[in-house]
């Protein structure tokens, strides 16, 4: 009973690893799919520049997300700079 009650502590860490892994990985999926809803919607209204800018980040998050080994904080980090590249279409 006592090795059953340290397996699952031991295990609690990892489980709490791959949780935020996924959640993150689900979050950076979102961001690309609303991010290129959006820029298709206001292309024409959008500078080029901007344009690159946001599918550059676009690109480099799907890149990133190919990795299953990719760490979650990257993904985070690519995130939060596409986040602030589609702000610009506002």
């Amino acid at each position: 009973m006592e090795q059953m009650a340290k397996d699952a502590e031991a295990h609690a860490e990892a489980d709490k690893k791959k949780r935020a892994k996924i959640e993150v990985r689900n979050e950076a999926d979102a961001a690309v799919h609303n991010t290129k809803k959006n820029l298709d919607e206001h292309k024409a209204n959008l500078p080029q520049e901007v344009q690159d800018d946001v599918q550059t980040k676009i690109v480099e998050l799907e890149q990133l997300l190919s990795d299953d080994e990719a760490d979650a904080e990257a993904v985070r980090k690519a995130v939060d700079e596409l986040q602030q590249s589609a702000m610009k279409m506002g």
